[in-house]
């Protein structure tokens, strides 16, 4: 049975990687950052407990945010104007399972990056 649950991750910047774009695919560093935080949800007083990871992928802003930001983002007129928009946030989900003795369960986690 999947469960829908929707954990805050730490922050990251993606500053000096690549220039931002919230369209960029996820990076190692909000991989390593949804895992932790994932971790730390569900495995809290499990003793016995396993978790894996099917998939971890990064989901579209909605077309109501993204597209304004986009005709900004094409507006401008150089690369510091582009790298001057505010970052919109980033949402990665995941599909995890957690094995314990007493059977397995499968998770949907939205994490905001």
């Amino acid at each position: 049975m999947a469960t829908e649950l929707v954990t805050n991750a730490a922050q990251l910047s993606l500053a000096g990687t690549y220039p931002y774009h919230p369209l960029n695919p996820i990076n190692g560093q909000e991989i390593a950052s949804a895992v932790a935080a994932i971790k730390q949800h569900l495995l809290a007083g499990k003793k016995d407990a396993r978790i894996w990871f099917k998939a971890i992928q990064l989901t579209e802003p909605p077309k109501a945010i993204l597209a304004p930001w986009l005709d900004k983002w094409h507006a401008a007129p150089n690369r510091v104007a582009r790298d001057a928009l505010p970052a919109l946030p980033r949402r990665a989900e995941a599909s995890v399972g957690v094995k314990t003795p007493n059977g397995t369960t499968w998770y949907g986690k939205y994490l905001y990056l």
